[in-house]
This record gives C-alpha cells, sequence and structure tokens, in this order.
C-alpha cells in the first residue's frame, strides 16, 4: 500500500520495494520476488549486489537455470568484492552441474577451491567436483577430492557423505582394500572392524553377484589375507572356490572347498563335497574321491544327485580294484529304471565283470547275457565269449563253439576276443574228441595272431592237449596189461588145482 501512494520518499521506497521482494522470498512466491527485485535493480540503489544474488535464488527456484546462470556470472563480474560474489561464484558451479555443462562446472568449482580455502562452501565444492571427476570418469581424482574433506574437515556433515563416497569410489576402482587401510589411519572416524569386514566381504560379494568371477577372486582374496579370522570367512572361501573352479583353478578350488568343508558350514555343505569329489577324481585320487562321494550320497536332495554319487562311487570303488564295492554299486543303479542309458551301459559290465571276477558264475552269466543283447560293438563280444566260456566249463561244447561262430563272424574287429575265442574254439574240439580240428585251430593262432602273447598261449595249449592225450593212451595201456596179468594169474591157479 506504501508504494502505491504519490510522493512517497525514494529511499523509503526503494527500501520497502526490497523488503517486499525478501517477503515474497520467503513466502516461496518466487516469481512475484523475481519481479520486485528487477524493479529495484532497475534504478540506482545500493544493494544491488544483494537483490542480484537474490533474484538469482528465484530462478533457480522456478526452474529457470539458464537465466539464473547469466544473473550469477553478471553479479560475480561487476561486484568481484560482494560479501556475495564467494557464494555467488559457488552456487554459479551448482547451476553449471544441474545443466549438464560438468565442464564449465568444473572449471568453476576448481578455481573456487583455489580462491577461496576459507569459503563455508570449500568442503561442498571439493564433493561437487569429485562427483564431477566421477562422472567424468576420472576415479582417482574423484577420490582425492572425497578424501581431503573425510581427512581435512573431519566430524562434520560433509565429512560424512564424502566418507560414503570414498568408499563407493574405493570400490568401484577395486580399491576396498585400500579402503580398509586408509580408514585405519583416520582418527574420530565411527567405524569399527566389524564394519570393515564387511565392507569388504560385501564388495567381494557384489563381484560375485553380478557374474564377475576375476573380480571375486581377486575381492575374496584380498579379504581372507586382511580378515583371516573375519566374519565372512567360510562364505568368503566358498565364493572363491567356486570362482576359481568355474576358471579351472583347481588347485585353488580344491584348498578353499576344503576349509569350507572342515568349517562343518551346512549352508554350502552339499556343493563342497560334490566339487571335491569331483576334484579329487579329476586329480585321480580315488580314495579321497570315495570319501567324498560316500558324503555326496548322504546329502542328495533328489534322485539325479544320488544317481551321480553312485556312479563315482562305482567308478571310484573300480580305480581302486575294490570289485565287491563296485558290484553293489553297479547292482544298486541297475534298479534304477530312470538311469541314463551311459550308466545303465556302464553299470551292466561293470556288474557282470565283477560278478565273473567274484566266481558268481550265476550273476555274472546273468548279467552278461544281459549285455549281450543290450549292448553294440566290444561289450558284445566280450560279453559272448564268457557266455562260450561259461558252456565250455559245463561241458556243452557244441553250444560254446556256436556262441564262438556267431561271434567270430559278426564281430570280427575286436582281435583280443577273436583270438580268445579261436583258443577256447580249440579246446571245444579238443572236449569233443575232435583233435584235428583242435590242433588246426591252435596252429591258425600260432601262424597268425598278431596281436598280444595268443600265439604262445596257442602253442603252450598245443602241447598240453599232446602230453594229455600220450597220458591218457598210457593209462589205457596200463589197464590193458593189468587185466591180462590177472587172467594168467587165474589160469595157473587153475592148473595148480
Amino acid at each position: 500500500m506504501y508504494l502505491n501512494k504519490q510522493g512517497t520518499d525514494t529511499k523509503l521506497a526503494n527500501d520497502a520495494e526490497l523488503r517486499l521482494a525478501d517477503s515474497y522470498f520467503m513466502t516461496s512466491q518466487s516469481n512475484n520476488a523475481i519481479n520486485y527485485y528487477q524493479m529495484y535493480l532497475g534504478r540506482s540503489v545500493p544493494d544491488s549486489d544483494y537483490a542480484m544474488f537474490q533474484q538469482s535464488l528465484c530462478y533457480g527456484l522456478v526452474d529457470e537455470d539458464q537465466r539464473k546462470a547469466v544473473s550469477l556470472e553478471k553479479l560475480v563480474k561487476q561486484y568481484p568484492n560482494s560479501v556475495y560474489a564467494t557464494d555467488a561464484y559457488f552456487e554459479l558451479g551448482e547451476t553449471y552441474m544441474k545443466m549438464g555443462k560438468e565442464n564449465q562446472a568444473e572449471n568453476i568449482f576448481t578455481a573456487f577451491i583455489q580462491d577461496y580455502p576459507k569459503s563455508r562452501f570449500i568442503k561442498n565444492a571439493h564433493i561437487a567436483l569429485g562427483l564431477i571427476y566421477r562422472s567424468q570418469g576420472k576415479g582417482k581424482n574423484a577420490l582425492n577430492q572425497f578424501k581431503s574433506v573425510v581427512e581435512d574437515f573431519p566430524n562434520t556433515a560433509e565429512s560424512r557423505e564424502a566418507l560414503g563416497l570414498a568408499k563407493i569410489q574405493f570400490a568401484e576402482l577395486d580399491q576396498l582394500t585400500g579402503y580398509v587401510d586408509w580408514i585405519q589411519t583416520l582418527t574420530g572416524t565411527d567405524i569399527g572392524q566389524g564394519q570393515l569386514d564387511s565392507t569388504l566381504y560385501n564388495g567381494a560379494y557384489d563381484r560375485y553377484s553380478f557374474g564377475d568371477c576375476q573380480g571375486t577372486l581377486k575381492g575374496m582374496t584380498d579379504y581372507l589375507n586382511k580378515f583371516p579370522d573375519g566374519i565372512f570367512r567360510v562364505p568368503a572361501n566358498y565364493y572363491l572356490a567356486e570362482c576359481a573352479f568355474s576358471k579351472g583353478q583347481d588347485s585353488l578350488a580344491q584348498m578353499a572347498y576344503e576349509f569350507v568343508a572342515a568349517s562343518g558350514e551346512l549352508s554350502f555343505r552339499k556343493q563342497t563335497v560334490e566339487r571335491l569329489a569331483s576334484l579329487y577324481y579329476a586329480k585321480q585320487n580315488f580314495e579321497q574321491a570315495f570319501y567324498y562321494f560316500e558324503q555326496v550320497l548322504g546329502l542328495v536332495g533328489n534322485a539325479d544327485e544320488g544317481r551321480r554319487a553312485r556312479v563315482g562311487l562305482m567308478r571310484c570303488a573300480k580305480s581302486l580294484e575294490k570289485v565287491p564295492v563296485v558290484m553293489q554299486y553297479a547292482e544298486s543303479l541297475l534298479q534304477d529304471e530312470a538311469l541314463p542309458t551311459d550308466w545303465k551301459i556302464e553299470a551292466l559290465l561293470n556288474a557282470a565283470r565283477s560278478a565273473y571276477e567274484l566266481k558268481d558264475s550265476a550273476n555274472a552269466k546273468l548279467y552278461y547275457t544281459q549285455v549281450k543283447v543290450q549292448i553294440k560293438g566290444e561289450a558284445q563280444a566280450e560279453a559272448t565269449y564268457y557266455l562260450a566260456e561259461f558252456d565250455f566249463v559245463i561241458g556243452k561244447y557244441d553250444e560254446s563253439n556256436d556262441l564262438l561262430f556267431w561271434m567270430i563272424e559278426n564281430l570280427p574287429t575286436y582281435p583280443k576276443w577273436r583270438w580268445n575265442s579261436l583258443i577256447l574254439m580249440a579246446k571245444n574240439y579238443a572236449g569233443l574228441r575232435d583233435d584235428f580240428q583242435a590242433n588246426y585251430t591252435l596252429d591258425f593262432v600260432i601262424d597268425n595272431a598278431d596281436f598280444g602273447d595268443y600265439g604262445a598261449q596257442a602253442s603252450a595249449y598245443k602241447s598240453e592237449l599232446a602230453l594229455q592225450r600220450e597220458r591218457e593212451e598210457l593209462n589205457t595201456i596200463g589197464v590193458d596189461s593189468l587185466s591180462m596179468e590177472d587172467f594168467e594169474l587165474e589160469s595157473i591157479e587153475e592148473l595148480e588145482e
């Protein structure tokens, strides 16, 4: 109302105008404030720097950043010694940041830090410059800005903010170990060993969760070196082992898995013992592999895991030549109707061979009969040979030879079983008293076998057969002579009577 009166004193009117603008500013009526500040600035009045600064703040409140920047630039140039110049310079840098003009903002804050080291905004300027560097990918420069606030202005709100930003920057630079070392040099922080332990572990775990195994290996190794008895030493070893395993670093994986297994931690146990079983098996340490496969079998959560464990146990037992154990797990697998074909074939062959080695002829014949029907190739030749051998043992020489003829005709490409079969065929002929065919077959082996020691075996059996026949002939002559002597004795006795 006062400003509407005619003849109002100019000095008082100017003062009232400025007060009214300030009132609008204080009540958040920014557009009205801008207008009255502009009216005030349109005259030759004192405190123009103040009005210009306030007006620039109002421009920011109504999102007119360009006009705010222009106003602040004008203020700094026209009133370099104003008490508002320092604040205006800082606000100009903030405005450039908001407008996305990072290069201009960087220049402003760099100059501000150099020219106004005692300003109340110096801490904020360091943080702002650090954020600009971070946005530009200049991580080390950003870190230096954040660290300077923490180190030079401890126990302030800005130092706590800078500390959080420094932690993030250390993590982005993959230098969380450096963060821990740095924190331990500071005084006045409320960050304890437990927090540092968690920080270093969580940084490494973040790498793992993002699928960055290389970063996980470094992070978990750094954590374990820094905190060997740390809160997270068991999961750290586990995730280290998982990444080492995926990278083919088996020795490192084995060492870390062993730590987890020894800890008794249940949450990682099943995967850990599975991995250890496979690692030891790959290294042909079958005793240790068997030990861990047994643990896996006690922890399985589904049928497929149980199958894998039993297959591992069967294979380890076979390598360790524990024939009864091979038989045990092979038969266990064969009872599983959902067993994959490859594993079924392996289990069936192991069952047949184990039964044969254990002299369990009934089961050996049972399983080899299944092998002959269900499996092709060399396994079929092997099964046919042993089935023929079973017939030979019980004197079914013709049936044995029928099987051998079938095998030689249909599976001729397996020399081991071909030459074995010809020698067995000769034994069948000998059993049938057909020594001509027996010797003919043995001579064929002696003259043509170019694999293994089958020629020597045939030669040895030929000599054995000849010796056997000689003995049989001598026994026959001996029986005939004894009968004649008895006849002559009886005749003499009759004559004497």
